[in-house]
């Protein structure tokens, strides 16, 4: 299957359901049903794709799915993930590396994006998050030392030293 089929695939997965939720509605006479009906329909169904994002981040079709942008990032950044796409710097080509921001989408999508949001506004959360996409890299052959010091590194806005690092790390393997 070619990476465009794939694209569209992954568009008719999440847009049905969003047909679905104004269509339903529209077909249906909302004035025959009990309130709380109406108020389940509605909400099934705009759920509906983000249950559906929730189920496919534990598959292997996330780096399936996901378009990888190779770019030349700025700074010592070498990749960014949003949980719509990555983009890598082309300097970083480990497997490692995209195994890190596969995680960090596979994350986003489990915990849908406001999810994203409410745990990256703790120091813990933060740290949890990166604990868990540098354990994903450890997991696909980068050095356990390395990473935790890149994690105990100033690009990111926690304080942890590598011993912290490491062991935040190692709580994911």
């Amino acid at each position: 299957m070619s990476r465009f089929s794939e694209h569209r695939l992954l568009i008719a997965i999440l847009g049905i359901p969003v047909l679905l939720s104004v269509g339903l509605p529209l077909l249906a006479d909302l004035n025959a049903l009990p309130l709380p009906a109406v108020g389940a329909l509605m909400l099934g169904t705009v759920a509906l794709p983000f249950v559906l994002l929730h189920i496919l981040s534990w598959t292997p079709w996330v780096e399936r799915i996901v378009p990888i942008l190779h770019r030349d990032l700025p700074g010592t950044t070498g990749g960014q993930s949003n949980g719509l796409r990555i983009v890598l710097d082309p300097e970083y080509t480990a497997r490692w590396f995209l195994e890190h921001e596969l995680e960090h989408t596979r994350r986003t999508w489990r915990w849908t994006f406001l999810g994203k949001w409410v745990i990256k506004q703790s120091e813990r959360g933060r740290i949890w998050w990166e604990a868990v996409a540098y354990a994903a890299g450890v997991n696909a052959g980068r050095p356990l030392d390395e990473a935790a010091r890149a994690m105990s590194g100033h690009r990111y806005d926690f304080d942890v030293t590598e011993d912290e690092a490491r062991a935040a790390i190692s709580r994911h393997l």
